[in-house]
């Protein structure tokens, strides 16, 4: 960062956060928002919507979308800081609670829409007797979803702490279970 409070990147830095933001697009963000999110991530203090369109050489009406669909996410909220008139923003740190924010996101955005439109066709099949072969493996998917978002919903609240503990004591398990390497 220079005096003049533009953030400057590092060219290891600029293409860490290009790398980053293709790989967390897989996870329900666009480019963009995980671009921004990463460079929020990354930068100690508080950024303006101009900083973060210098930053990273997007157009600013993306920049102000993709700010709104992140703090929609809860991952970025809007700050005051004192003696500046534009807004700033920043985003949460702990990757934990992070992790645990875009989980739940992903969830409700893809996995329960998918769950209901399977529901919705295994009873619409199975309402008319028709095609069985796929009336058995939608029964499999859901007691697939069943298992693993009942598990979720065991975790989903959990305090962060608790699920740093819980994730090393299921890798102890393994272990001792044989079912795991290492």
């Amino acid at each position: 960062m220079t005096e003049k409070n533009e953030v400057m990147l590092s060219p290891e830095l600029e293409a860490f956060i290009l790398n980053w933001g293709e790989k967390l697009s897989h996870w329900g963000l666009n480019r963009t928002e995980a671009q921004i999110y990463t460079l929020l991530f990354l930068t100690e203090r508080p950024l303006t919507a101009d900083d973060i369109t210098v930053a990273l050489k997007v157009a600013r009406s993306n920049v102000s979308g993709s700010l709104k669909e992140l703090q929609s996410w809860g991952i970025v909220r809007v700050i005051s800081v004192p003696g500046e008139r534009k807004k700033h923003f920043e985003c949460v740190k702990d990757v934990w609670e992070v992790f645990q924010i875009v989980v739940h996101e992903q969830k409700r955005r893809e996995i329960d829409p998918m769950i209901e439109t399977l529901t919705h066709a295994h009873d619409e099949l199975k309402r008319k007797k028709q095609d069985a072969y796929a009336q058995t493996k939608m029964n499999e998917m859901i007691g697939f979803f069943d298992t693993t978002t009942g598990w979720y919903a065991k975790v989903e609240n959990m305090p962060v702490e608790t699920i740093k503990k819980y994730v090393k004591m299921a890798g102890k398990v393994s272990q001792i279970l044989g079912k795991s390497k290492g």
